[in-house]
C-alpha cells in the first residue's frame, strides 16, 4: 500500500536576502541596506517581509536625510491576506510618514492609509494630513 500523498505543495523558503549600499566622497556620503526575508510567524500564517533604510551625510546640512520603509505580505490560513506598508522621510526642511494596511478577502477588499507630510523652513511652516479608508464589496465605500 503507498503513503498518502499530500494535495499541497510546501516549498522551503529562503531565510533573508539583504544588500548594503555605501557611498563616501568628500562631500556627501551615503548608507543604505535593504533586505527581504521570510516573515513566516507560525506553521498557519505565511509572510515575506522586506524593508529598506538609507541615511545620507554631508558637510552641507540640506543634504542631510533618513528614510525608511518596510513592507510585509502575510498569508494566514484562517484570515485574510494582509499587506502593511510604512514610509518615514526626514530631512532639515522635509518630513514625511505613510502607512498602510491592506486585507483581501474572498471577494472584497478593505484598506487604510495616513500620510502626514511637512515643510519647515525659517519663513514657512506647512503640515499636510490625509487619511482614507476604501472598502470595496460589491459597491465602493470612501471615509
Amino acid at each position: 500500500q503507498l503513503p498518502h500523498i499530500s494535495h499541497t505543495i510546501e516549498v522551503p523558503t529562503f531565510g533573508k536576502l539583504y544588500s548594503i549600499l555605501k557611498i563616501q566622497s568628500p562631500l556627501f556620503t551615503l548608507d543604505a541596506n535593504a533586505d527581504i526575508g521570510n516573515g513566516t510567524t507560525s506553521a498557519n500564517e505565511a509572510g515575506i517581509a522586506a524593508s529598506i533604510t538609507a541615511k545620507g551625510e554631508s558637510k552641507l546640512e540640506v543634504l542631510n536625510f533618513d528614510f525608511q520603509a518596510n513592507a510585509q505580505l502575510s498569508n494566514p490560513k484562517i484570515n485574510p491576506l494582509a499587506l502593511k506598508e510604512y514610509v518615514k522621510f526626514s530631512s532639515k526642511y522635509l518630513r514625511t510618514e505613510h502607512g498602510s494596511e491592506m486585507l483581501f478577502f474572498g471577494n472584497a477588499i478593505e484598506g487604510k492609509s495616513n500620510t502626514v507630510a511637512s515643510l519647515h523652513t525659517k519663513k514657512i511652516h506647512w503640515r499636510l494630513s490625509n487619511g482614507v479608508i476604501v472598502k470595496i464589496n460589491n459597491q465602493l465605500t470612501l471615509d
